[in-house]
């Protein structure tokens, strides 16, 4: 052959594996970029995730708080409002009987009104503090899934990294190494975030169908009770 050929075929042998170095330094070059970049995305991802929940919190303990203070106010006016139809009835009674009457229809009423507030009280606590624990769980389960996408994540770079390092892998087989174990550690944070969020709205489901099937329950004792200290009161009257 030649020397101008030989020189030739021995000089485009070395092309690939020069433009593949190259590359190769390159990539491995810029994988501190890359480390810093996925750092900064989960550093910010981290205090999105932490704002929002403290957000939940604050607004779900927020509108408790407003709603129970509007009832509170709605409870002492109606109590208001049965202390003006108690003295309606005691200008009514005229006998010792009546008047014994409307004092114990008075006593049950206020009894039972206690009653059933308490019940309610207690099952709003009780859903409230569901709710909570619920969304706990919910936060600790998205944290637990960003640690875990976190730890995949550097465990990538730093696992490409080493093969920069040894030189065993090309550029292009690191990247693509490199790529496919962030993209499956983001899947199963996905996955995971959804199945938390999932699990958080229907434990709130259940609480809020306990919530109300305990609160009717309580109402309908109460309206029995109602009725029959209805019942009482008329036939003292003798308008039963």
């Amino acid at each position: 052959m030649p020397a101008a050929a030989n020189a030739i075929a021995t000089r485009g042998t070395g092309v690939p594996a020069a433009i593949s170095a190259i590359a190769q330094s390159q990539f491995c070059t810029s994988l501190q970029t890359k480390a810093s970049n996925q750092n900064s995305k989960l550093s910010t991802l981290q205090t999105t995730l932490s704002t929002a929940e403290s957000k939940h919190t604050s607004t779900l303990q927020g509108n408790w708080s407003t709603a129970g203070t509007k009832l509170s106010g709605l409870q002492a006016q109606w109590q208001t409002d049965r202390n003006n139809e108690y003295a309606k009835l005691t200008s009514l009674a005229k006998t010792d009987a009546e008047k014994a009457a409307v004092t114990t229809f008075e006593t049950t009423v206020n009894t039972a009104i206690t009653t059933r507030e308490t019940a309610n009280g207690a099952a709003r606590t009780t859903y409230q503090n569901g709710v909570l624990a619920a969304a706990s769980t919910e936060a600790t389960s998205i944290n637990t899934a960003e640690s875990t996408l976190e730890s995949t994540v550097n465990g990538a770079i730093s696992t490409a990294e080493a093969s920069c390092q040894s030189g065993s892998s090309t550029a292009a087989s690191i990247e693509t190494t490199l790529k496919s174990a962030i993209t499956a550690g983001k899947q199963v944070y996905q996955t995971t975030t959804q199945s938390a969020r999932s699990t958080y709205k229907s434990a709130v489901t259940t609480l809020q169908n306990t919530e109300k099937a305990t609160i009717s329950q309580n109402d309908t004792t109460f309206e029995n009770t109602m009725q029959s200290a209805i019942t009482t009161l008329k036939t003292a009257f003798g308008t039963a």
